[in-house]
């Protein structure tokens, strides 16, 4: 009788076969790891003008000098200027005009900036959704348009820090005009508890667009039904364009054509009168450049700040790829009993 022994043979498929399975499981990993590799971004080459506008905001000429020796060699250079208090207050408005100025370039290039990135990434979901771009484009142009609004999001930060340390410096200036001048601290103080200046009403003659900038070339934001009523600063942004606020506070444009001005009543406009004059701290040069340092200059320079963080928050919404078809009908129902 022919008796093989088995062992080799059964040696050699023990350890064949978890070979195998190791080969098996590392092609299966590599090939997960190929898909779920994130797309490489496209450069985005959209919203040119409105980025030219910002650099042109941010640049360091148009930014505030830096100031050797702070708010002290600042404000010696005041009194070696002037020895009239009045004057010198005077001095001080120009720069926080100056200031002023620069915060709500920055504040609104930006934000038409942002604006102009999101209608993109809107852009590019409707244009897969419609077949003009294709399926496996669409991650990495919305990647690319996340990578450059990124970058634009750290300028708009730098350049806001920058504002916010030179215009501390002109408070701490505005301060020590304040504490040379009795008075000024009330007079300050009512013209801040003032009421606010009145927004215009409108009423919307037709529907309508609103902007990003006076243009139709801008970024669209927001849009007007017939009839809907809306309020703004009042008086035309620019030729034919009228500027009207937001529901988050933010600043929008419509062309004039479609707006019907709303008249306040009488006794609106008596209230509004009296708020102005309070405003204005009697005339007082020194209460009103410490009114505009202490009062006016931070709300711009909040109101940049919050659109900055805001953007950023948002960022992730903005570019993100719309869930598959799949995921959607997945999704728990809303309950929508009483």
């Amino acid at each position: 009788m022919d008796i093989r022994d088995p062992s080799p043979p059964m040696t050699r498929s023990l350890f064949l076969a978890p070979l195998g399975r190791v080969l098996t499981l590392s092609l299966l990993t590599g090939l997960a790891a190929c898909q779920t590799e994130p797309a490489k971004p496209v450069v985005s080459s959209s919203c040119q003008v409105e980025r030219a506008d910002f650099a042109a905001a941010i640049d360091r000429n148009a930014l505030p000098k830096d100031q050797p020796g702070g708010a002290d060699a600042y404000y010696a250079a005041l009194r070696r200027a002037s020895t009239d208090p009045g004057q010198e207050a005077r001095s001080l408005s120009t720069d926080i005009d100056e200031d002023t100025k620069t915060v709500e370039h920055v504040t609104a290039s930006f934000a038409t900036l942002k604006a102009c990135r999101f209608d993109r990434a809107e852009e590019i979901r409707s244009g897969v959704a419609g077949g003009s771009v294709a399926a496996a484009d669409m991650a990495p142009l919305l990647a690319g348009e996340q990578a450059s609004f990124s970058s634009e999001i750290a300028l708009a930060q730098d350049a806001a820090q920058h504002l916010a340390q030179h215009d501390d410096m002109l408070r701490q200036v505005a301060g020590r005009l304040a504490t040379a001048a009795p008075g000024t601290a009330l007079k300050v103080a009512r013209a801040a508890a003032a009421a606010p200046p009145p927004q215009q009403p409108y009423v919307a003659t037709a529907a309508a667009l609103i902007y990003a900038k006076p243009a139709s070339t801008g970024a669209r934001v927001a849009s007007l039904r017939r009839l809907q009523r809306v309020q703004g600063p009042g008086g035309e942004a620019a030729p034919g364009w009228v500027q009207l606020t937001l529901n988050d506070g933010s600043a929008g444009y419509v062309e004039s054509g479609v707006l019907r001005p709303v008249q306040p009543n009488a006794s609106a406009l008596k209230a509004a009168a009296r708020a102005d004059a309070t405003r204005s701290a009697g005339g007082d040069p020194i209460a009103e450049a410490v009114l505009a340092a202490q009062v006016s200059l931070p709300q711009r320079q909040q109101a940049l700040t919050s659109l900055i963080d805001a953007s950023s928050e948002a960022m992730a919404q903005a570019f993100s790829l719309p869930l598959p078809a799949t995921a959607k009908s997945e999704a728990p129902p809303v309950d929508e009993s009483p």
